[in-house]
C-alpha cells in the first residue's frame, strides 16, 4: 500500500505538478527561466535581466541597454554609454551617454518605486549576445531586448504607443 502511494505521488508530481505548476512559475528547472527585477514609474521601467546581468531602461520614448561593451567613453563622470534603440522600429540607433545606472536606480527609489519581479520560461539559454544581437537586428535565439520590452507591454506595465 505504501509503495503504491509513493508511486502515485511520483507519477502525479512528474506528469502534473512539475510541468503544469512548478515549471511555468520558474520554480523548477530554473536554468531555462528569465528573471527580471524591475522598477516602474509612470510609463518608464528599469529592468535588471538575470541571468545575463544586463540592465534595460525604457524611458517612455527610447530603449537603453546598460552593461554591454560599447568601447565609448562619456565626458562627464555622471554619465555612461548605453546602446539606444527605437521601440517602434526595433532598430539600433547607436549609443548615447545617459545617466549612470546607480543614479537612475536612486531616481526610481526617490519616486517611491519598489523593486518588483517577473519570471518567464524561455526556450533557449539566454546570453548577453542575445540581448545585443536583438538590438542589432540579428536573429540569435533566446530572449532579446525587444522580447523583454514587449513582455512588459503585454503585462500593461508600459505603453510603447505613448
Amino acid at each position: 500500500m505504501i509503495l503504491l502511494a509513493i508511486l502515485t505521488a511520483y507519477v502525479l508530481y512528474y506528469y502534473v505538478v512539475d510541468p503544469y505548476i512548478l515549471s511555468p512559475l520558474c520554480l523548477s528547472n530554473t536554468n531555462r527561466c528569465l528573471r527580471a527585477k524591475y522598477y516602474r514609474y509612470k510609463n518608464s521601467v528599469l529592468i535588471h535581466m538575470q541571468p545575463t546581468g544586463t540592465w534595460i531602461w525604457f524611458n517612455g520614448k527610447k530603449i537603453y541597454v546598460y552593461g554591454q561593451p560599447i568601447g565609448r567613453v562619456c565626458e562627464s563622470d555622471d554619465y555612461e554609454p548605453a546602446y539606444v534603440a527605437d521601440p517602434t522600429n526595433t532598430q539600433l540607433q547607436g549609443y548615447e551617454c545617459i545617466l549612470k545606472l546607480d543614479k537612475l536606480i536612486d531616481y526610481y527609489n526617490k519616486q517611491g518605486a519598489k523593486p518588483e519581479y517577473m519570471y518567464k520560461r524561455i526556450k533557449l539559454a539566454n546570453t548577453s549576445e542575445n540581448i545585443v544581437s536583438s538590438l542589432k537586428g540579428e536573429s540569435s535565439g533566446g530572449v532579446g531586448v525587444f522580447d523583454v520590452i514587449n513582455m512588459f507591454q503585454d503585462k500593461n506595465i508600459i505603453n510603447l504607443g505613448s
